[in-house]
């Protein structure tokens, strides 16, 4: 209502500045694209509630592992298009699920409990390439707020949830060269990476990795909390990373 709104002034006043209709073209293409721009402004992640109290077959409990560190879910402009990412240290693994269509025999014979049919991929990685991840995720997580809460809905719907333990923070389709974009964007290429079971694909992310770890934890509004849950978990694991303050 306020885009439309917002719109609907500029209108107006293009109209009783009796401007030719070029100038009022360029001028309204200059005003879309000014809040292009303001919908671009995806600088960190909103707090999300994690999932809780979600049926068996919700697809958060069904694509993402529960005992993983870290986490992420992308859900689509459709139901079906899903995918959930999930990392275990304990197997250095990585798992991917996607959601997909059932076949002609399943839906036949469709049970709650099979729902949502998925295909599922794991791939072994580093412990170097863990913490990197870990780091990042944990970063974008505890730097998230409430600042970009009242964004304008875009087209495409697309929402991104990112968790760490029992804290999670989404984004909902953000610009490509926003922090959150470019968040997603590594999200999705060691989605990727873990689909086509190519695991020297994240070593060419890590330079990025490490350089939005940086700008998010310059978001800290103070220093890592020695006593959290978090930073406990970091610890545990050794995580080389500078997400909580350890350093190995």
């Amino acid at each position: 209502m306020k885009l439309v709104c917002f719109l609907l002034h500029k209108f107006l006043f293009l109209k009783r500045a009796k401007l030719t209709t070029m100038k009022r073209i360029l001028l309204i293409i200059a005003i879309l694209l000014g809040v292009v721009d303001m919908n671009a402004q995806h600088l960190l992640l909103m707090p999300y509630p994690h999932g809780q109290s979600l049926s068996a077959n919700h697809p958060e409990n069904v694509l993402l592992k529960y005992s993983s560190q870290f986490t992420y879910m992308e859900t689509g402009s459709f139901e079906y298009e899903i995918r959930g990412l999930s990392f275990d240290y304990s197997s250095m693994t990585l798992t991917l699920c996607e959601t997909r269509d059932p076949t002609p025999e399943e839906a036949k014979v469709f049970s709650a409990n099979e729902y949502p049919w998925h295909n599922k991929y794991e791939m072994k990685i580093t412990k170097e390439q863990a913490d990197a991840l870990f780091s990042l995720f944990t970063s974008a997580v505890y730097s998230s707020n409430y600042i970009d809460s009242d964004r304008i809905p875009t087209a495409d719907g697309c929402f991104y949830q990112f968790s760490v333990s029992h804290y999670s923070a989404a984004t909902t389709s953000p610009g490509s060269k926003t922090n959150c974009g470019r968040l997603v964007s590594i999200a999705r290429k060691v989605c990727q990476s873990v689909k086509s079971q190519n695991p020297e694909n994240i070593n060419t992310l890590m330079n990025e990795i490490k350089d939005l770890t940086d700008i998010f934890i310059s978001y800290y509004p103070f220093d890592f909390n020695k006593g959290s849950i978090m930073y406990h978990i970091h610890k545990e694991y050794k995580v080389k990373g500078p997400s909580v303050g350890l350093k190995y």
